[in-house]
């Protein structure tokens, strides 16, 4: 689905009269608000950020869904962040990824939004979906437990292969992946990943997370190697 307009047709058989990706938040905003419903929008912030083919490879730097949508509606904001080295290490580990993050924590920082931790919410998601509910106006639902059956969402529900969180019967916190010395000491001297991370009051460390122990240490130091001299390393430089 490439527009707000096929996905609430396949999702909610509504039918918008707008083709544009504003004009299509303003009049399912209006629908939203006759059934005394809130129209809720998943902000993809990896355009914003992170160059590639969706954005000519230049990326904006700046929160522009919700600077275009404050122009015309009002807007409740909060941010969901997760700890900068796992989102890393789930993006196949790129080289430049944490230059691009830093900017992202800045933005964020700079409009003085609400953050919400993946990690706690992990940990305890009652608690998080009741502050997000309530600072956003949202009667808060228990229908959250049954977030396995729900697939009209954009996620990991869309991968060709399930995620580790994907395959969880219930939310729980996840491990963090192992990963070779050589990674490991880049990561832990990586200037970009500790100021990122510092300033979202994160750890600094690889080792400050437990640890999965899904394979050998040497398993995974001869998958480095494996990967270094095949050259099958991440897809982007992000």
């Amino acid at each position: 689905m490439d527009t707000i307009k096929d996905q609430v047709k396949k999702w909610y058989n509504i039918n918008l009269q707008e083709e544009d990706f504003l004009g299509s938040v303003i009049e399912l905003e209006k629908i939203c608000s006759k059934s005394d419903l809130h129209l809720v929008i998943r902000d993809f912030t990896f355009n914003d950020f992170i160059p590639n083919e969706l954005n000519g490879y230049k990326a904006r730097n700046r929160l522009s869904t919700m600077e275009m949508l404050n122009n015309e509606l009002k807007v409740k904001t909060f941010v969901l962040v997760r700890d900068s080295i796992d989102v890393w290490i789930s993006r196949w580990k790129p080289e430049k990824f944490f230059e691009a993050y830093k900017k992202y924590v800045d933005e964020i920082l700079n409009h003085n939004l609400q953050v919400f931790k993946f990690e706690d919410f992990c940990e305890n998601p009652a608690r998080i979906i009741r502050e997000i509910c309530n600072n956003s106006g949202i009667r808060f639902s228990e229908s959250y437990k049954e977030y396995n059956n729900y697939t009209n969402i954009t996620g990991d529900n869309l991968l060709k292969e399930q995620s580790r969180g994907a395959k969880q019967v219930n939310i729980l916190p996840l491990k963090r992946k192992q990963l070779s010395n050589t990674e490991i000491k880049w990561l832990n001297s990586n200037q970009d990943m500790i100021e990122a991370n510092t300033k979202l009051n994160y750890p600094i460390n690889y080792y400050d997370r437990e640890i999965e122990k899904r394979y050998n240490k040497w398993k995974i130091e001869i998958a480095y190697i494996f990967r270094m001299f095949s050259g099958r390393k991440a897809k982007t430089l992000y």
